[in-house]
C-alpha cells in the first residue's frame, strides 16, 4: 500500500464444492504496518551502524552485519553455550563496517523463553568503537604515564643522591678535621712510643752486656747510666696512657665512620624498620664539626618505635634541617632536637629541629619549599634540601611542618607513619595537629 496507508498481509485459498469446483475464494486479511515499520527501522539502524549491504535493502542475515564465514563460526562457538541453556550473552567483538572501517561492537541477547530455548533469541547490537577508541588511548595515556613517573622518580633519586653529594661534600672539611684530631694524636702516640721502645731495646741491650759481665765495672755502670736515662718509673705510668689515648682516637675514626656509613644507608636502600633516634644521633654526629663551635645542641629524646622507612632518605632529611638550623645562627645560640609519638595508637612518631636562628618571614616560610629557593649566599646553598626533605616526607606518607618568627627562630617538625606509607595511619588523612 502507499506510505501514508497501511500494510496488509493477504492469504486467500480457493473455495470448493462437492464436485471440486472453484466456488469463491476465502480471503485473510492481516494489518503487518507496525511490524513493517519495525522492520525499516530496524534497517535502518543496522545500516546505520553497519552501513548499506551490497542488495540495497538490509536484512537480518550474516551479510548484513558484514561477517564471513570464520565471523559467524566465531560467535557461535561463543553463543551457543549459553543461549541453548536459556542464559543470557554479553559479548564483545570485533566487526566491520561496509566500507570496511574497523568496529567494535557489544553483543546482548536474551533467549525469549528461558525454558524453551528454541522459541527464539532477542538481539541487541552497540557500536562500542569510540568508547573502545577512548578506553585504548586511556590505556596508552596510562602507559605513558607510567613511563614518565618512572622518568620523574629516577630523576628525584638522581637528584636526592646529588644533594646528598653535595652536602656530604660541603660537610667534608668538617668530617675531615673530626677524623684528623683523633688520628693527629695516635700519630704523635705512636712517634713518642716509638722512642719509648727505642729506649727499652737500649737498656734490654745493657741488661744483657752486664749480665753476661757481672765482675765488668764499666758494663754496671753503663746498665745504671741507661737505667736513669730510661726513666723506667715514667715509662711505667706513660706507656699505659698513651696506649689508651691511642685506643680511643681510633675508637673515635671507628665511630665516625660507622656513622658516615649509618647516615648514607648505601648498603640498605630499601624499606625497613629503623630507629630515627639512632639515625638522627648518626646525622649528628656527621655535621658535628658544623654546629659545635656556635650552637649548645640539647637533645630532648623520647623512646620511639621501628618505623618502616627508607632511613638513609631520612637521615638526609635530618642533616638537612640540622645544617639550616647552625647556619642560621649567626654568633651562638642553641639547637634543640626532639622526638615523641602522637595518635590514638602511637602510630605516628615525629621528630622536630628547633633553633634560636634569625627566623623566616612569612612571606619566606611560604616558599621555603619551593625548588631552587633560597635565602643563603651564592655558593652555601642549591635550593634544593627542603625542597627534596618535603618530597621525602611525602614518599613516606608523611609531612613536614615548619613555625618561625623573625628574630626568634624557626621549628621544623617531621611526621612520619610508624606502619610506612601503605599502613592505616598515613590514609587516614594525615598525623595528628601540632599542638
Amino acid at each position: 500500500m502507499k506510505p501514508e496507508g497501511r500494510w496488509l498481509n493477504v492469504t486467500a485459498a480457493p473455495l470448493r464444492d462437492a464436485g471440486g469446483r472453484v466456488m469463491g475464494a476465502i480471503v485473510t486479511l492481516q494489518d503487518v504496518s507496525q511490524r513493517r515499520r519495525t522492520e525499516a527501522e530496524l534497517n535502518r539502524q543496522v545500516a546505520e551502524i553497519f552501513g548499506p549491504p551490497a542488495g540495497g535493502t538490509a536484512a537480518t542475515t550474516a551479510q548484513s552485519f558484514n561477517l564471513d564465514a570464520d565471523d559467524v563460526a566465531a560467535l557461535r562457538a561463543v553463543s551457543k553455550p549459553r543461549l541453548s541453556q536459556g542464559l543470557p550473552l554479553h559479548h564483545e567483538m570485533a566487526m566491520h563496517h561496509a566500507s570496511g572501517r574497523p568496529l567494535w561492537v557489544q553483543i546482548n541477547a536474551y533467549v525469549v523463553d528461558p525454558h524453551d530455548p528454541e522459541t527464539g533469541t532477542w538481539w541487541m547490537l552497540q557500536d562500542r568503537t569510540e568508547m573502545r577508541a577512548a578506553q585504548q588511548e586511556l590505556h596508552t595515556r596510562f602507559q605513558q604515564l607510567q613511563v614518565t613517573n618512572s622518568k620523574l622518580e629516577q630523576a628525584q633519586n638522581q637528584l636526592l643522591q646529588s644533594d646528598k653529594m653535595a652536602s656530604i661534600g660541603q660537610l667534608a672539611a668538617g668530617v675531615a678535621h673530626e677524623i684528623n684530631n683523633p688520628v693527629g694524636f695516635v700519630s704523635s702516640n705512636l712517634h713518642t712510643l716509638r722512642q719509648y721502645v727505642q729506649s727499652l731495646l737500649t737498656l734490654v741491650d745493657a741488661q744483657a752486656v752486664a749480665c753476661a759481665t757481672p765482675d765488668s765495672a764499666p758494663a754496671q755502670a753503663e746498665l745504671a747510666r741507661v737505667r736513669q736515662q730510661v726513666e723506667l718509673d715514667y715509662l711505667k705510668e706513660d706507656l699505659p696512657q698513651l696506649l689508651d689515648e691511642s685506643a680511643d682516637g681510633l675508637a673515635r675514626v671507628k665511630k665516625i665512620v660507622q656513622d658516615l656509613k649509618d647516615f648514607s644507608r648505601v648498603d640498605q636502600a630499601d624499606w625497613q624498620q629503623a630507629d630515627l633516634n639512632a639515625g638522627l644521633e648518626s646525622t649528628l654526629n656527621v655535621v658535628r664539626n658544623e654546629v659545635k663551635y656556635k650552637c649548645e645542641v640539647v637533645k630532648q629524646l623520647q623512646p620511639l618505635p621501628l618505623v618502616t622507612c627508607l632511613a638513609g632518605q631520612l637521615n638526609q632529611v635530618f642533616m638537612n634541617l640540622i645544617v639550616n638550623a647552625s647556619q642560621a645562627i649567626a654568633d651562638h645560640g642553641t639547637i634543640t632536637l626532639s622526638s615523641g609519638t602522637a595518635g590514638a595508637a602511637a602510630d605516628w612518631v615525629w621528630v622536630q629541629v628547633d633553633d634560636s636562628g634569625c627566623g623566616m618571614s612569612d612571606e619566606v616560610c611560604r616558599r621555603i619549599f619551593e625548588p631552587f629557593f633560597t635565602t643563603k649566599d651564592v655558593g652555601k646553598g642549591t635550593g634544593l634540601g627542603l625542597s627534596l626533605s618535603f618530597s621525602i616526607m611525602q614518599r613516606h606518607g608523611g609531612l613536614i611542618q615548619v613555625r618561625s618568627k623573625l628574630g626568634v627562630g624557626s621549628q621544623f617538625r617531621m611526621w612520619v607513619p610508624v606502619g610506612g606509607p601503605e599502613s592505616a595511619a598515613a590514609k587516614a588523612g594525615g598525623p595528628p595537629p601540632w599542638l
